[in-house]
């Protein structure tokens, strides 16, 4: 299955993906990663209130970007989106990272 899933995973970034330059905090960029960006609410609970507040997350491939961190960077259009919290893998193949990183963080 996991070759499959490379080959849609591939297929989609190739389609929808973004050029952007990845900026980790130490060391070298690694230039034309392809991200795709997401933009909605992240809904979460405190003190018993249900709030939302709008975000950005950028989609990334594992096989592009191996072990993202909380304060790397992406560079997309110009725009610097810093990850500011742990990257995730929300995929069932473990495929592509998922990091909240808003613009101008």
């Amino acid at each position: 299955m996991t070759g499959f899933a490379q080959r849609a995973v591939d297929s989609a970034f190739r389609r929808l993906g973004r050029p952007a330059v990845f900026r980790p905090a130490a060391g070298d960029d690694i230039p034309d990663v392809l991200v795709i960006l997401r933009q909605g609410d992240v809904e979460f609970d405190t003190f018993g209130a249900a709030l939302a507040s709008a975000s950005t997350v950028i989609d990334v491939r594992v096989s592009d970007v191996a072990a993202p961190q909380k304060g790397d960077a992406f560079v997309v259009d110009g725009a610097t989106h810093t990850i500011n919290a742990a990257p995730l893998k929300r995929d069932d193949q473990r495929l592509v990272w998922t990091c909240p990183a808003p613009e101008g963080e």
